[in-house]
């Protein structure tokens, strides 16, 4: 009777725990479980965090707990997530990505079945360090709430390291990887040093409240993360746009809506994140795109101004995403050095977009997003030089003239050692930038007028194909 039945259901057979789970999933996590950097780093852990509890024994918990974190930071945060550099790219080399779409996993099925085995081996190791915690808590001279609360940010910012590591992937580049390295990376270490070095952690971060909007951010980050690597082996004629931009600013309106003042960068970073890719897509005007749109009519059409994949569209993303955090923002904190940063974020993201647009008159660039992040680094570090030559020279003048670019003014007002150059006089301050922020607005929306036209000629074609004259014809 149970072979009959067998026979019937094929599900029936499906004892093993891994048949309930994602293919993709169960392929990555026995693979990456017997890979030897996972091997090597589970033994070096184990044995290091052994010999730091071993000389803890002589009462130096300052010392020794700080060795213990600095250890598993480095684990977490360092080894783990840079091994999904070799995610997608591995899948490229190896032209098995149409193999994997052949089996009915989209996209972002493949990137999220690849991040969550990384997750899940970063937790198996995290499942280990406790042992140790404990142990040191019993030893005495540890606060074990603190330290619980540093160990879970550590876990989360892990996760979505892993994710951005996961998602930049698919770019061959390796310039482009090692730059994403030391930038994220050297942002990445300042954090975590602040996390171990426990005197330092602020009282806010320890609140409920706190945690939840951590994990509430650190999940939506990881998701747009995986989406931005999934839009960039899918096919043309997916549309990943009106997800990732709807996403973001339903999530982005609740996290400045509810974030504590302390956090008031959060909602800024994770506005950022989705503008940034907005800006950099390539524009589509593939059918099966532009046709949803189109068939709505005129509402249609202009919901597809900031809905389109595309920078044309991402120029008015821009602006609506920063319609929606500086309100915010400027009633929890209405300070003068604040209005800078109102103004100079939206300005600096969509700096490149029309040198981008004069560069492509000459010659289409490979890869938009690279070219857009070497402008970007192009801009952020003649601001930053100009700044540390007004600090030499303690010049204010030198210091409007770093204002006049929006990352310069960002980084002046983000850095306590230009506050005294920057307010010598407020009004004139606020003029540079006010003035710089828009004329590249202005130019910005011009640009995007112009590459609307091929998005135009599109949608007009298709909506000749679908009236009811034309099928008759």
């Amino acid at each position: 009777m149970s072979s009959a039945a067998e026979e019937c259901n094929p599900a029936a057979r499906l004892t093993d725990f891994s048949d309930w789970l994602s293919p993709m999933l169960v392929k990555e996590l026995r693979q990456g479980l017997r890979t030897k950097v996972f091997v090597v780093a589970f033994i070096v852990l184990q044995g290091l965090l052994s010999m730091v509890l071993f000389f803890s024994l002589d009462g130096n918990s300052s010392g020794s707990s700080y060795s213990f974190w600095f250890v598993s930071a480095v684990l977490l945060v360092g080894v783990m997530p840079l091994r999904g550099f070799a995610a997608l790219s591995d899948e490229i080399e190896d032209n098995t990505l149409d193999l994997i779409m052949i089996t009915r996993l989209s996209s972002l099925r493949i990137a999220f079945g690849k991040w969550s085995a990384l997750v899940v081996q970063t937790l198996l190791l995290c499942v280990t360090i406790l042992p140790y915690v404990i142990m040191r808590y019993f030893l005495g001279g540890i606060d074990l709430k603190v330290e619980l609360t540093a160990f879970f940010y550590l876990f989360l910012l892990s996760s979505v390291l892993s994710a951005l590591t996961i998602a930049f992937s698919v770019f061959p580049s390796f310039l482009v990887r090692s730059a994403l390295a030391m930038v994220v990376g050297s942002l990445a270490a300042r954090f975590t040093g602040q996390l171990i070095d426990f005197q330092s952690i602020p009282a806010e971060w320890l609140s409920p409240g706190s945690l939840m909007v951590a994990v509430f951010a650190s999940g939506y980050a990881s998701w747009f993360l995986l989406e931005f690597g999934a839009s960039r082996i899918a096919s043309a004629a997916e549309n990943h746009a009106v997800r990732k931009r709807l996403v973001s600013m339903v999530v982005v309106t609740i996290v400045a809506a509810l974030s504590d003042p302390a956090w008031r960068v959060l909602p800024l970073a994770l506005a950022l994140i989705p503008v940034v890719d907005a800006l950099a897509e390539p524009i589509n005007v593939n059918r099966s795109v532009l046709l949803p749109f189109v068939r709505r009519g005129f509402f249609g059409r202009v919901a597809g101004r900031l809905l389109y994949p595309g920078w044309s569209s991402g120029v008015w993303f821009t602006l609506v995403m920063a319609g929606i955090v500086v309100p915010f923002d400027a009633f929890k904190t209405p300070a003068p050095a604040a209005l800078v940063q109102w103004l100079a974020w939206p300005a600096a993201a969509l700096l490149p977009v029309p040198v981008l647009w004069i560069l492509e008159k000459w010659k289409p660039p490979g890869s938009r997003f690279g070219l857009y992040m070497i402008v970007q680094s192009a801009v952020s570090s003649l601001g930053f030089g100009v700044l540390l030559v007004a600090t030499a020279s303690r010049q204010h003048w030198v210091a409007l003239v770093a204002c006049a670019l929006p990352n310069g003014a960002l980084a002046a007002t983000f850095g306590d050692q230009y506050a005294d150059l920057l307010w010598q006089s407020p009004e004139l301050t606020h003029s540079v930038v006010c003035v710089s922020t828009g004329c590249i607005v202005l130019v910005s929306l011009m640009a995007s007028w112009l590459g609307f036209r091929s998005v135009c000629a599109a949608e007009r074609e298709i909506g000749r194909s679908t009236r009811p004259d034309a099928e008759l014809d």
